[in-house]
């Protein structure tokens, strides 16, 4: 049976205590605690850190197993994985009829994961008929405009904030993307546009694996619906419509998921949104071939994602180091605690 987990975690808004920080960091393995601690700024090492948790914490669900035994490597593009056969709860195990996937992304004030469990018919290390999980999340931010226009008006802000962004627009967007950019009827909408289409691709890119190397311009994303939300429950609609072409031809085996996002304390969103803090775009796509789509017997159960609490990701944490033993960890988080937030135009 299929599984897929959606979480987000609010950066922005977790201060971390020392106990909080050394127990995340020391149930890494050195070489993701040396990544975690590289960064100049906390904002950074905060999303990787919770990153690495998060992935830590889907696939303990998946698995049933201490975070310990959970092997996590990095392929030659730099996207992690699970390293099945270093696993030492999978280890003893003559055949695994599963591969797990999973995706992080982070931007604004969230860190956010897709992870998915799926069965299979091959062996477990042969990804090649799998599904490929990608995921982005885009925060509608005018916060680099409003520093160096302070006294200037909403509308002037998201065109200014948009005009920023025209040439990645020109440069790497279809006739087609820029109409449905340009066409919207107001500078909040078409700014919101960008950011829409921009999340697409990149979830797209992040599901083939090809990163960098990947031209995004091959990419034209076609949005069927807009982006909605409950007034009700004040969430945003899971939006699965939107089409994708690649060199100019439809690809039917990837399927899109996307959503408004909040932090539950704002209110829905007015006219423009300075006056609707923290929304973000979330984005995830599944990409399958067509084996893996003809050996589906059900069909996805894929809802929101839903926010997950610093209680949740430490509850039963096993410890990969003894923190008391090792003065390096006080050093990591004299370091941490040292740094400055972010840079000072974000």
């Amino acid at each position: 049976m299929r599984k897929i987990l959606k979480f987000c975690f609010n950066t922005t808004a977790w201060s971390p205590s020392r106990s909080e920080w050394l127990a995340l960091l020391s149930s890494l393995p050195k070489e993701e605690r040396e990544r975690t601690t590289s960064y100049m700024f906390k904002r950074d090492s905060k999303q990787t850190l919770i990153g690495q948790a998060l992935i830590r914490y889907c696939i303990k669900c998946f698995l049933n197993t201490d975070w310990q035994n959970i092997c996590i490597g990095r392929n030659s593009k730099n996207r992690p994985f699970l390293k099945l056969k270093e696993t030492l709860c999978l280890s003893q195990l003559k055949s695994v009829d599963f591969v797990i996937d999973f995706n992080v992304s982070h931007s604004g004030d969230y860190t956010i994961i897709i992870a998915g469990m799926f069965p299979t018919k091959k062996k477990a290390d042969d990804l090649e008929e799998s599904p490929k999980l990608g995921s982005d999340v885009m925060k509608i931010d005018i916060t680099r405009s409003k520093i160096r226009h302070p006294n200037e008006s909403d509308e002037f802000l998201f065109q200014h904030q948009l005009e920023l962004f025209e040439r990645v627009v020109e440069s790497k967007f279809s006739n087609a993307e820029k109409a449905y950019i340009h066409n919207r009827p107001n500078p909040v909408e078409r700014l919101t546009a960008f950011y829409r289409l921009w999340s697409l691709k990149e979830s797209y890119v992040k599901a083939q694996g090809d990163g960098i190397g990947f031209d995004i311009k091959r990419i034209e994303c076609i949005p069927r619906s807009d982006l909605l939300f409950d007034l009700n429950s004040k969430k945003g609609l899971v939006i699965e419509d939107t089409q994708i072409l690649v060199d100019s031809k439809l690809v039917k085996n990837c399927r899109f998921y996307e959503q408004y996002f909040m932090y539950s304390s704002d209110s829905v969103p007015n006219q423009y949104p300075s006056q609707r803090p923290h929304l973000h775009i979330m984005t995830h796509c599944i990409i399958e071939s067509d084996k893996s789509i003809k050996d589906r017997k059900d069909a996805d159960q894929i809802g929101e994602f839903v926010e997950i609490g610093l209680n949740d990701i430490l509850k039963d944490l096993s410890y990969v180091e003894n923190i008391e033993e090792f003065s390096e960890f006080e050093e990591m988080w004299k370091g941490f605690s040292q740094k400055d937030e972010k840079p000072v135009d974000f």
